[in-house]
């Protein structure tokens, strides 16, 4: 989520009252445990099919799984999400989350089921840590939408080169660790200004599969970033 924190406004018409607002702040999180748990279970499911697997990764089907993926994000964007059903909403997302999923799968072929817990508990941790930075820097969050920006075009930027020079070990490495405190901020952002719209929104339930599906997208990237540094500070 990378809109700046005032833009916010205009789709706010009322204040919604600050218990209704925690509590539709709270299905933020249940839905977005939904989408990693369905991410996860498709992900293992692929994984018991090679061929599944394999069609996956196919180049074709990588496309058109990239396209249908750009087309549910931008559905899933501010400006459409409020205006749509929230069943449909609902589906979208979790199309996304099944797409995912059915990449995913290649990933127990590369490592052991203990490891992979051992790096999403890693990264749940470190998603928890975020959250709570962002209740306590909540005030500095408010500003940084621009600096978060930035960050995110740099890094944007850092893995374009990091192809070209995907020999480097340690340009890798510096990527993702850098990709890893960019998405860090990104979530103690995300969270503070799903927080901030909700106590001002007449629309809390659009809200809320807006923000779990950006906390959902943090999660992942975390996980991924998370995941390659293990890889390349293990690579022989």
């Amino acid at each position: 989520m990378n809109e700046n924190y005032e833009n916010y406004e205009n789709y706010e018409t009322s204040a919604t009252p600050i218990t209704k607002s925690n509590y539709a702040f709270g299905y933020v999180f249940l839905w977005m445990f939904f989408g990693i748990l369905v991410t996860g279970g498709v992900a293992w499911l692929a994984s018991a099919s090679p061929l599944l697997t394999a069609i996956a990764w196919s180049w074709p089907a990588l496309i058109i799984s990239a396209i249908v993926q750009i087309v549910i994000a931008l559905s899933l964007g501010k400006a459409t999400l409020l205006k749509l059903n929230k069943p449909l909403a609902i589906g979208l997302y979790f199309a996304y989350a099944v797409l995912n999923g059915l990449t995913f799968g290649i990933l127990f072929y590369m490592l052991d089921a203990s490891e992979l817990f051992a790096i999403f508990g890693i990264t749940a941790g470190f998603f928890a840590l975020m959250c709570i930075f962002s209740f306590v820097f909540k005030n500095a969050l408010r500003q940084s939408s621009k600096f978060f920006m930035i960050g995110l075009v740099s890094l944007l930027i850092m893995s374009f080169i990091s192809l070209i020079f995907w020999y480097s070990n340690t340009l890798l490495l510096a990527v993702s660790i850098i990709g890893l405190l960019v998405f860090g901020g990104l979530t103690a952002f995300d969270v503070r200004w799903i927080k901030d719209a909700m106590d001002h929104s007449d629309n809390p339930s659009g809200v809320a599969i807006y923000g779990a599906f950006h906390l959902y997208l943090d999660f992942i990237n975390i996980f991924m970033y998370i995941l390659r540094i293990y890889l390349l500070s293990n690579k022989d």
